[in-house]
C-alpha cells in the first residue's frame, strides 16, 4: 500500500510535464497550415461558383445590356423547375421581390438571389407531399389557388395556436400581398409565414419583458 502510494506523485509529475517549446510551435504550424488549405478551398469554391453564375447571366443575356428581362427570367426559372414553364403569378413574384430598375430587371449581382428564393419555393411547394403545398392546400377551401381573408385568417390562427386579430390578418395582407390582388398567392405563402411567424416572437419577447419589468416593481414595493 505505502509503496504505490510513494508513486503516485512521480506518475502525475511525468503525466503533467509540458510539452516541448519546439513541439508546441511545430502543431500551431500545422494548425495553421490546415486553417489556410481550407480556407483557400473555400475561396476558390467560391471563385468557381461567381463565375458559373457570371457564365450563366451572360448565356441568359441574349441581347447583353447587362440586365436579364422577365422572358429571359422565365428561361432560367424553368430551367430550374425541370422543364416545367412557371406561371405568370411566380415569374411576377421573383421580378417584383429581386428585381431592378421599377421591378423590370435582374442584374448580375442579383441573379444568385433570384436562383436561391425560386429553389427554395419549388422545394417547399413544387411536389406533392411539400410541407408548403400541404399547409397551402389545407386553407385554401375556396379551392382558388388563393388564400382570401378568411383563409389567411385560419391558417395564421393554426400557426398562433389561438385567436387572430383581424389587424394581424390586414397587417400580413399588406406586407406578404407582393401581386397586390388581395389574396396571397401560393409564392407569396412563405414571406406570409416569415413575417407571422417573427411577429409571435417578439410579441413573445415583448410581453417577457412586460411580466419581469412587473414583478421588479412588485419586488421593490414589498422592499
Amino acid at each position: 500500500f505505502f509503496h504505490n502510494k510513494d508513486t503516485s506523485p512521480s506518475i502525475v509529475c511525468q503525466s503533467s510535464r509540458r510539452i516541448p517549446a519546439d513541439l508546441a510551435m511545430a502543431g500551431v504550424t500545422v494548425a495553421k497550415k490546415v486553417k489556410d488549405a481550407r480556407d483557400r478551398k473555400k475561396d476558390a469554391e467560391r471563385g468557381e461558383r461567381e463565375k458559373r453564375l457570371d457564365d450563366l447571366f451572360t448565356e441568359l443575356d441574349t441581347n447583353g445590356d447587362e440586365c436579364l428581362e422577365a422572358s429571359e427570367v422565365k428561361i432560367l426559372l424553368q430551367s430550374l423547375a425541370d422543364g416545367q414553364e412557371p406561371s405568370e403569378e411566380e415569374l411576377t413574384f421573383i421580378m417584383r421581390t429581386i428585381g431592378c430598375k421599377k421591378n423590370q430587371h435582374i442584374n448580375r449581382a442579383q441573379l444568385s438571389q433570384a436562383i436561391e428564393s425560386w429553389s427554395l419555393y419549388l422545394k417547399e411547394f413544387g411536389t406533392e407531399g411539400s410541407a408548403g403545398k400541404v399547409l397551402f392546400e389545407k386553407h385554401d377551401t375556396s379551392k382558388t389557388g388563393k388564400l382570401n381573408q378568411e383563409e389567411l385568417r385560419s391558417l395564421l390562427m393554426e400557426l398562433a395556436g389561438s385567436e387572430v386579430e383581424q389587424t394581424d390578418v390586414d397587417w400580413i395582407m399588406a406586407k406578404a400581398d407582393v401581386l397586390g390582388d388581395g389574396m396571397i398567392a401560393k409564392i407569396e405563402l412563405s414571406q406570409a409565414i416569415t413575417l407571422w411567424l417573427q411577429k409571435l416572437a417578439d410579441d413573445a419577447d415583448a410581453e417577457a419583458s412586460r411580466t419581469t419589468t412587473s414583478s421588479g416593481s412588485r419586488t421593490c414595493t414589498l422592499l
